[in-house]
């Protein structure tokens, strides 16, 4: 695949640094943007690596991730986060593959471009993760703060937060990445089950993936135990009790406490609390991240969809879930769509549809009889005459009959 002059003006339109990469890690063309930021002309022969950080290997051989290698292996977009030093101090750099086909269908060139996210106020979607608020925008810039040191980690949030899917960014983020992300639950886990587990999976052990503990709280003293001889020094005891084993891991955990109240509660013991506290990361809760719900809520609709829910949420019911009082957070709001979904009949959902539920059973407790309950629900639905209908599971033509009597009622 020729670099023709046509791809280097589509590349130099670009205002962010950009390369055209081959398979082989060698530079075709590094755009004009690159050349303003980096000060590098003499591209040709050069590879990626070298230009950008200076290096004589591969990232991947210097315990980095790379992107270029992901999408040599899908076939598809690849982004990472990389964290570098430079002369201004420390800098995270977002790096996103993309490959580009010849006319046969083969992968021949790779664009990489190059953006600056130290301390960037612009929203940041990471593997479907939602950063539009500063919450969120705060708790990436620890993540990429952390992803190279393998220290072990503790995200602590409520439940429904998504603490799991935070664990699994920082995983695909880190040198990691290309290994396993293994998930296991706190609750009745014990140190023979632990052992069972890792000596089930040695291939991940010894292959340097990530073991993520959900519910660090929830595991007994003697588990405690075992996990902190894991973090302290990368090994575990064998089931016969004798032996141990190295694990090449890193481990992440995960609790629905705060930090404080975990310790304060004793439900962790002292030392293993303060080696996990030093990789202490807070994962808001929906009400601290209001801003991030419309985008929550257009991947949400959009997941539906695959599934042959096609609605849309109104204006007004967009507001409506900003300012709701969440006790399950994301969770909750992806319950919340796809029931809408489900059982409203019209492609616009409205506030009502979304809160038809809550406005029913509150109807039920004031009114003294079924009909008064009737009543009140068609005179306070704001919602179309179709979801109405579909919420007293009648037709149409009957809630426009009770509309009518209604009105007359009201007039006499």
């Amino acid at each position: 695949m020729t670099v023709t002059s046509e791809l280097k003006t589509v590349l130099d339109a670009f205002d962010d640094p950009r390369l055209l990469i081959r398979s082989d890690y060698s530079v075709a063309y590094a755009n004009r943007a690159f050349v303003r930021r980096y000060g590098r002309q003499d591209f040709a022969g050069r590879t990626c690596y070298e230009l950008l950080f200076h290096k004589a290997d591969r990232c991947s051989e210097c315990g980095e991730h790379c992107p270029l290698e992901k999408t040599l292996a899908s076939g598809q977009v690849e982004t990472i986060l990389r964290r570098e030093y430079g002369p201004t101090g420390v800098q995270y750099l977002e790096l996103q593959s993309t490959p580009l086909r010849a006319a046969d269908g083969r992968l021949r060139l790779f664009m990489e471009s190059v953006t600056d996210r130290s301390g960037s106020s612009e929203p940041l979607h990471m593997k479907g993760i939602v950063a539009d608020s500063l919450a969120v925008k705060d708790l990436l810039k620890k993540i990429a703060r952390v992803t190279a040191l393998d220290i072990p980690i503790l995200f602590s949030g409520p439940t429904g937060s998504g603490k799991e899917e935070f664990a699994r960014l920082l995983h695909e983020n880190s040198r990691r990445a290309a290994h396993s992300f293994v998930t296991v639950d706190c609750r009745d886990l014990t140190p023979e089950k632990l052992s069972h587990e890792l000596s089930q999976t040695a291939s991940f052990a010894l292959s340097g993936g990530t073991l993520y503990l959900r519910g660090v709280e929830d595991l007994s003293w003697a588990m405690q135990t075992a996990l902190l001889r894991l973090v302290e020094t990368g090994s575990w005891l064998c089931t016969d009790g004798e032996r141990t084993e190295r694990a090449d891991l890193r481990v992440i955990c995960s609790t629905r406490l705060s930090v404080e109240a975990l310790l304060s509660s004793q439900r962790l013991r002292e030392d293993l609390f303060y080696r996990l506290s030093v990789g202490a990361l807070v994962v808001p809760g929906l009400a601290q991240r209001a801003r991030d719900i419309p985008e929550l809520c257009r991947l949400i609709l959009k997941e539906l969809r695959v599934k042959g829910l096609d609605v849309r949420l109104s204006d007004q019911a967009t507001e409506a879930l900003m300012v709701h009082t969440w006790t399950g957070h994301v969770r909750e709001l992806q319950a919340l769509l796809e029931r809408a979904a489900i059982f409203s009949q019209a492609p616009v959902l409205e506030k009502e549809d979304l809160f038809a539920d809550k406005l029913a059973n509150q109807i039920s407790e004031s009114a003294e009889t079924e009909e008064e309950r009737v009543k009140q629900l068609i005179l306070s639905w704001k919602g179309s005459r179709a979801s109405l209908a579909n919420q007293l599971g009648v037709s149409e033509r009957t809630i426009y009959r009770w509309l009518e009597r209604c009105r007359q009622n009201e007039g006499q």
